[in-house]
């Protein structure tokens, strides 16, 4: 009995040696009115992460090089988002989380009180946060994180109550649909919470009355590897070009998908303030 326990633990060993550990990491900033977020290199602190993971013994894949063959029975492929935010009066914050299968496995949180510079910052608290990426994750353990876990507050004030609550009176007449060209929409990483963190990311300024009348209509679609890519902006009329940007800046905060082998998804995503 005791050579077969020994001979197992070997095995599940040599397992997880040979198993190679693939990561996508994606950073998702949040620029919506109910924030103050400043990433003017989001390269740089995408560098940053992607060499913490490698120091942790992943192999890295990004958005350039992610058509090459990631599946098989020696991969494990885990899904990295990390989300950059700042609300009005509060500090610069990043958010990490590590996802595999739809399930969190780590969430890992960092925030910065003192700074002069928030491009500065936030590399910091890249640096900072990727000393606590987890070497290996125990996948049997798994967290039910809420937007609010992902999106902390940290300082409660007059200041910043007053501002949340002008920001979120805006963000709760947002209306957020999607409709299916191709496929089935994956679920999001919170379940029923995509319209919820979608409107954290949303900057209507400008132009909030042209979207009363006349909803933004964006195609996009996702690819097999969780990836949102937008494919054509409709503005309504009389509205600048430049706004399109803000529309972009939205979708770029999109975390990735949990995508079944082989699945992709195409539709058409309607963003609008209700009447």
């Amino acid at each position: 009995m005791r050579f077969l326990q020994v001979l197992s633990l070997l095995l599940l060993s040599f397992q997880a040696v040979a198993q190679d550990k693939v990561v996508l990491v994606k950073v998702n900033p949040i620029k919506g009115e109910s924030t103050v977020t400043v990433l003017s290199n989001l390269a740089k602190v995408e560098e940053i992460l992607q060499e913490g993971f490698v120091q942790k013994g992943y192999k890295v894949l990004t958005k350039a090089p992610v058509s090459e063959p990631t599946q098989g029975g020696n991969t494990e492929l885990f899904l990295a988002d990390a989300f950059i935010y700042q609300y009005p009066g509060d500090y610069p914050s990043i958010t990490l989380t590590i996802r595999k299968d739809g399930r969190v496995h780590s969430l890992l949180h960092q925030t910065k009180k003192l700074f002069t510079d928030r491009q500065a910052a936030m590399e910091t608290l890249a640096r900072e946060i990727v000393k606590e990426i987890p070497a290996t994750l125990n996948q049997e353990m798994f967290l039910m994180p809420e937007l609010d876990n992902l999106l902390p507050h940290h300082i409660i004030s007059i200041y910043t109550a007053t501002s949340g609550a002008i920001t979120g009176s805006y963000a709760s007449k947002y209306t957020i649909e999607v409709k299916p060209t191709a496929g089935k929409l994956p679920a999001f990483m919170i379940a029923g919470a995509f319209e919820e963190y979608l409107s954290n990311c949303l900057d209507f300024n400008g132009y909030r009355k042209a979207v009363k009348d006349q909803p933004i209509q964006v195609e996009f679609e996702i690819n097999s590897f969780g990836f949102t890519h937008i494919q054509t902006i409709k503005m309504p009329e009389g509205v600048k070009d430049n706004y399109k940007e803000k529309v972009k800046a939205a979708m770029e905060a999109l975390p990735l998908w949990d995508m079944a082998a082989g699945q992709t998804f195409k539709g058409v995503l309607s963003l609008g303030v209700k009447k």
